[in-house]
């Protein structure tokens, strides 16, 4: 086994995610891997950045855009 494929847990899947291993090795070691973010999970913060406010993403996601 080369290490190639490794499994992190993810929410969405009990038996975790299996994804491709960094190739990038720092004094013999790969670094660690982890599952991104759920969909939609930074939303607020991300829409908050570009200057909307709480008001203005409370209606957007009342009309479904996001």
């Amino acid at each position: 086994e080369t290490g190639g494929i490794l499994t992190v847990a993810h929410p969405a899947r009990p038996e975790g995610l299996r994804m491709i291993a960094s190739p990038v090795r720092v004094d013999g070691h790969r670094p660690g891997a982890t599952a991104g973010p759920a969909c939609g999970a930074d939303t607020e913060q991300v829409l908050g950045s570009i200057g909307l406010s709480a008001s203005d993403i409370a209606d957007l996601r009342a009309t479904g855009v996001c």
